[in-house]
């Protein structure tokens, strides 16, 4: 939003509202709910995930095809288009968000001992398939008003051992793509873009997923667009994709369903003794990473329909920021001007320490939900994860490659140890799909426990 256009926020009409919920009238309207006052709100947010007839007639639609395993004309479509919506060549269904990032691992030689950068703020799957290849996680800390990866400080993590960055684009904030890129081409570096939270985000008009040289996606049930589980692997190099196809479809080369190897004939070309891609003998074993046309039939609607949903995000979380911004001490993330489009996946604020006074995020989470409000806070930083907590000799912590002993439990990053403990508030997606009331009614709990910060502090809830 720009210029002298006022947004109405709806937050002077509370009466009518205040009404129907029964809720906020009287006295106890000013105390925290968790202290045994009126909630904020009573009523439900709006539900996830959706779906409608259309879900229901491409459903039908493949259980009448009996195409119901791998590269069923639903996934080949759903592929195209996926691919076509984040300006990518190439493209391909896998059977979740975590192997596609050990693909494009796999495909970048990521070998054993070599280091590869990952921001702290991130779903652990990130690191873990670092640690699948036997390879290094470099945790990098984030930008304190994106929650990204810093780019200035990945420079400065760069040894002779490191291989690759991946950049997550975290919660509807896309990272420094321009400086990323940059620094990787300088370097020589793989660019794994992980985009598990920004289905349908642009960055300076060109799709995530597809800037770097591969995009990761997740179809998990919390994300955009979902078949439950499921993911999505994206390259703009046409080798690549060759390799991926093989990975992912154990071992075979990139010719329509498998089946027809064996009744076309293909025996004299290798598949039995080895897939090849192209001239080049393929040299690794490829696993059964597939999909199948009812995830497909699934996607396909949702995808249709995501569009809409972004443009619906977008509006809300404007009218939410601006809302939230006019009480002292909350800070909604910082939206980089380079972002044309931005699909959320939560919504992320700040709550500022010295503001608060020292009031834990959780305090602050745990006070919004009594107000009726969904929210969390954000993850927790990777390092802390119990899965690098191990003795690191063994898999999938083998550095005998590495030559020293990674002592993640000693790590301590401030700005995402921050972002964590104290200042992130988090709103779902779905709740962005809602109406200006539900706008009004977060803003409004957001105020109310801002003013009620002091007792938070003495009750510590």
């Amino acid at each position: 939003m720009s210029g002298n256009n006022k947004i109405d926020t709806g937050i002077g009409n509370t009466g009518e509202s205040r009404k129907k919920s029964g809720a906020r009238s009287g006295s106890g309207a000013e105390k925290l709910a968790i202290h045994g006052g009126l909630p904020v709100r009573t009523e439900p947010f709006h539900a996830w995930p959706v779906f409608d007839k259309r879900e229901e007639e491409l459903l039908l639609q493949a259980l009448k095809s009996l195409d119901w395993s791998f590269n069923g004309p639903l996934e080949l479509k759903f592929a195209e288009m996926f691919s076509k919506f984040h300006d990518a060549p190439f493209g391909f269904c896998v059977v979740n968000g975590s192997v596609s990032l050990e693909i494009a691992l796999k495909i970048a030689d990521i070998r054993p001992g070599d280091e590869v950068i990952v921001p702290p703020l991130t779903w652990m799957g990130t690191a873990a398939s670092v640690l699948f290849k036997n390879a290094v996680p470099v945790f990098v800390d984030i930008e304190p008003d994106t929650y990204c990866i810093d780019p200035d400080l990945v420079e400065a993590a760069i040894t002779p051992r490191t291989r690759a960055i991946i950049p997550v684009h975290l919660y509807g904030n896309m990272a420094d793509m321009d400086r990323i890129m940059e620094i990787a081409e300088k370097r020589g570096l793989t660019v794994i873009e992980d985009c598990a939270h920004t289905h349908g985000s642009k960055w300076r008009g060109k799709g995530a997923g597809s800037i770097g040289d591969f995009g990761s996606f997740s179809f998990q049930q919390s994300k955009l667009i979902t078949s439950g589980e499921g993911g999505f692997i994206m390259t703009k190099k046409e080798a690549f994709a060759e390799e991926i196809y093989a990975y992912k479809h154990v071992g075979y080369h990139r010719k329509g369903k498998m089946w027809n190897f064996f009744y076309e004939g293909d025996y004299d070309k290798g598949l039995l003794k080895g897939a090849f891609i192209g001239e080049k003998k393929n040299t690794f074993i490829g696993h059964n990473y597939r999909f199948n046309d009812f995830q497909a039939a699934v996607l396909l609607a949702q995808l249709e329909r995501l569009p809409a949903q972004i443009r619906k995000r977008e509006e809300n979380a404007a009218i939410l920021s601006q809302g939230l911004s006019a009480i002292n001490g909350v800070k909604p993330m910082r939206r980089d001007p380079r972002v044309s489009r931005q699909s959320y996946y939560q919504y992320v604020f700040r709550c500022g320490i010295e503001e608060f006074l020292g009031v834990k995020s959780t305090q602050i989470r745990d006070a919004l939900r009594a107000e009726g409000i969904s929210c969390g806070i954000v993850y927790d930083p990777v390092y802390r994860c119990p899965l690098f907590s191990p003795d690191t000799g063994g898999y999938p912590f083998k550095f005998s490659d590495y030559g020293e002993k990674v002592k993640y439990d000693e790590l301590y990053l401030k700005v995402v140890e921050t972002a964590a403990t104290h200042e992130a508030i988090t709103i779902p997606h779905e709740v962005l799909l809602g109406s200006r009331k539900d706008i009004s009614d977060i803003i409004e709990a957001v105020a109310k426990v801002r003013k009620n910060r002091d007792i938070l502090k003495e009750t510590g809830r």
